[in-house]
This record gives C-alpha cells, structure tokens and sequence, in this order.
C-alpha cells in the first residue's frame, strides 16, 4: 500500500488587528510593545504599501517609507502616537489638600499622605512628590498663618462661652445665652 507524503506546515498565530501571521506567541506579544506590525518574518518580500515596491526585509521597507514616501510615513506615525495621558495639577487641587493637611496638625507624613490619598484622585506617590515641591510649601506657609488665627480665635471664643455658661442667670437670660452661644461658636 502506498502512503501518500504528508506535507509538515509550521503554525501560524494571526494577528487580526494588523493581518499578519506570526510564527510564534512571542513575536505576537511584541506586536502591541512595537506598535507597528512587521508582517509574516517568514516572507521573502516586504512590500511598500504605498508604490508596492518590494524589499528584502523589513528595516529596508521602513528606510524606502521613510524616504521615498515622507508625507505617508509621518501620516502613520502620527496614527500611533497616542495623546498623553498625563494629569496635571490644577491650583485648585492644591489649595484643596493644602488645608486638609494643616487640619491634620502634627500627624506622620505617612498618614497625611495616606489621608490626602483617600481624598483625591492622586496616588500616595503623586501627593507624596507634589507635596516636596516649592510651590506647595508656599501655599502651605501662606494658609498656616490663617489656620492659626482661626484657631485662636476659637480657642478665645471657648473661654468666652464656659463664662457665659457659668454665670448664674434666671429664666429669662438663660433665653437669651441659648442664643447668643450658636453665634459665638460660629
């Protein structure tokens, strides 16, 4: 009985945002990382997808693009370069954590990084590194002044409301301390 030769192909893996095929996994997951496709490295041909040219490999059809077609190749690098998408800080955003820092008094700066972090769409190390900047010590020197008079104006207020509280009062001025209190702790 005769055996007909059964012809051995290789495996290919497609690649179907690009059309290609690749030989291996790896050449398939390096895809995304390159942001270009390479096409089949298993071709003998590399064709210029503008004037069809062919070259032998794949370095040289990316010099022929380059040269050849300038207009066509930055066209389709400027494709790939994607938009950044890096946060900047906002003055806003700074002057919002700067008093929720100085509420917190005298914590470790593992907890105001911990505490701002919870309060923001920042990250531990974006507070952390925004809070060693020039510009955020300033805004931070120029609130700590106010946060103290605030404070000690409280502080005035409390001594002032435990007299009034102690003071021995009839029906009628007790009256008018209930209302007088809410506008003093304001």
């Amino acid at each position: 009985m005769l055996s007909s030769p059964v012809e051995v192909v290789a495996p290919t893996i497609a690649c179907e945002t690009y059309k290609s095929e690749f030989p291996t996994e790896t050449q398939l997951r390096q895809l995304p990382r390159r942001k270009t496709c390479r096409g089949n490295m298993n071709l003998a041909t590399n064709p210029c997808e503008v004037c069809g040219r062919e070259l032998s490999t794949y370095p040289y059809l990316r010099l022929q693009q380059t040269r050849a077609h300038p207009k066509e190749s930055n066209a389709k690098e400027m494709q790939l370069v994607q938009e950044s998408t890096r946060q900047f800080w906002t003055a806003d955003e700074e002057h919002a954590l700067a008093p929720i820092e100085l509420d917190m008094g005298t914590a470790t700066n593992s907890l105001i990084i911990n505490h701002l972090s919870s309060n923001s769409k920042r990250t531990r190390d974006t507070i952390k590194k925004r809070r060693q900047t020039a510009t955020y010590k300033e805004i931070i020197e120029k609130e700590l002044p106010v946060k103290r008079k605030k404070k000690k104006s409280a502080h005035d207020n409390s001594a002032l409301i435990t007299a009034i509280i102690s003071l021995n009062l009839d029906m009628h001025d007790d009256a008018v301390r209930l209302q007088i209190l809410p506008s003093i702790a304001d």
